[in-house]
């Protein structure tokens, strides 16, 4: 999906906001994955997913409430930093949602990371082991 979101910006047949916001909403999409493989598997499978799928939703629904800032955080602040007058602007814009894709995920496990204990308490709560 992120390839194409890519390719659809790189070709102006997607806007730049409309991609990262397409980008943002695969991050869910990779939870039906996690999902269909612990379907009957063990409890720790199980946990897994639930993990997988509580970090995705958690980290998605901050970047949406955020996604105006973030928006001008990747136009007016990183762009202007890779700007490249040989390559069109759609491709400019394609690296910078290029970065936010390789860093999105380190940022979101790194602000997790404080909570990480009780997060792992519930879902042994959710989820206990039999």
């Amino acid at each position: 999906m992120t390839i194409l979101a890519l390719t659809f910006l790189s070709e102006g047949v997607m806007g730049f906001e409309e991609c990262l916001a397409l980008i943002i909403g695969a991050y869910l999409g990779t939870c039906i994955t996690v999902v269909i493989g612990a379907l009957g598997g063990s409890t720790i499978k199980k946990q897994v997913a639930t993990s997988h799928v509580l970090f995705n939703v958690i980290f998605c629904t901050i970047l949406i409430i955020l996604f105006k800032p973030l928006v001008y955080l990747l136009k007016d602040i990183v762009l202007p930093f890779i700007h490249n007058n040989q390559v069109s602007e759609n491709n400019n814009y394609v690296q910078v949602i290029s970065l936010f894709h390789i860093f999105a995920k380190a940022i979101g496990v790194i602000l997790f990371y404080p909570f990480i204990d009780r997060f792992k308490k519930l879902i042994e709560r959710l989820l206990p082991i039999e």
